[in-house]
């Protein structure tokens, strides 16, 4: 696989960025604690599709549901995997989540997708590709330098059809998060990037791999004790996306995605609503835009 170098750069120097020499008398960012119940799309602890450093709590668990719809795909980086079919009209998607905090900093989550997908004049329900994800908590913030983990995810072969499909085999994802609270208070905005890969099971034809990578902030904005004691709102804006290289065309097939929304976070719920918009390289793929919707409750 051959990544776009700009892009490769980049994610390379705000890694590095993140993980320079910290400097004494500035302290990470009091958390809020429902910050780290808020699920991305794969079911871990993050902002709309790429993961953060933060996880849940020892035996915390949380259920969380999104809903997202799209034209052209489903608009975010793990449906724009759905790369054997060359243009989707409409992605409608329904994701259920588990998540349990463990001890040693350790998250687990399992999501199941329900999606319907309209192509041409054929539509296609039913289960997607199921995932089963672990992350690792690997370090705190300590001055600039940021919070750190790593995580692994396995995407299972349970999908009724290929036009539901992430993987017709077995897929497998493994990411490094970094996030760093800009400030010593409440209100400080975090800065959160993951770097990592994405591939199937070798040897048969769709085995292309893929570099992921994303860069998102959080911005808190106000609070009100209107729908709970701690409620409050951010601003989330996340740029995201994948760069493959077929194994048989050679042809780039780079998709980016941007999501920009309002997060409310209570003591033990939350909901998040963004819009989406995609931009596909390959040929014959029709840009996404659409929305999400997305609602957890942490006990």
């Amino acid at each position: 696989m051959l990544a776009d170098s700009r892009t490769v750069r980049l994610v390379i120097l705000t890694l590095g960025c993140l993980a320079s020499v910290g400097v004494p008398g500035v302290a990470a960012a009091a958390t809020n604690p429902a910050f780290a119940s808020a699920p991305a799309v794969l079911g871990q602890t993050g902002v709309v599709s790429i993961t953060s450093a933060d996880v849940l709590s020892r035996w915390q668990t949380r259920v969380g549901i999104t809903t997202s719809l799209a034209s052209g795909s489903g608009g975010n980086r793990f449906d724009l995997l759905l790369t054997d079919i060359a243009s989707l009209d409409k992605v409608l998607a329904f994701r259920g989540s588990l998540a349990l905090g463990l001890p040693g900093n350790v998250e687990a989550a399992v999501t199941v997708p329900y999606l319907r997908v309209e192509h041409g004049d054929e539509t296609t329900d039913g289960i997607g590709s199921a995932t089963v994800s672990a992350k690792l908590r690997v370090r705190d913030q300590s001055g600039w330098i940021p919070a750190a983990a790593v995580s692994a995810s396995w995407i299972a072969d349970t999908g009724d059809h290929v036009a539901v499909s992430s993987v017709s085999t077995n897929g497998y994802v493994a990411t490094v998060s970094a996030q760093l609270a800009v400030g010593d208070s409440e209100w400080a905005p975090t800065i959160v990037v993951e770097l990592g890969g994405f591939w199937r099971d070798l040897g048969r034809p769709e085995s292309d791999s893929s570099l992921l990578y994303g860069v998102a902030g959080i911005v808190p904005f106000a609070r009100t004790g209107l729908l709970g004691d701690t409620g409050e709102y951010q601003i989330i804006a996340e740029v995201a996306g994948t760069a493959t290289r077929r194994s048989v065309t050679q042809e780039p097939d780079d998709v980016s995605s941007l999501a920009l929304g309002i997060r409310y976070l209570a003591e033990g719920w939350g909901v998040t609503v963004t819009g989406l918009l995609s931009k596909y390289e390959l040929d014959g793929k029709k840009n996404s835009s659409g929305g999400l919707v997305e609602w957890h409750v942490t006990f």
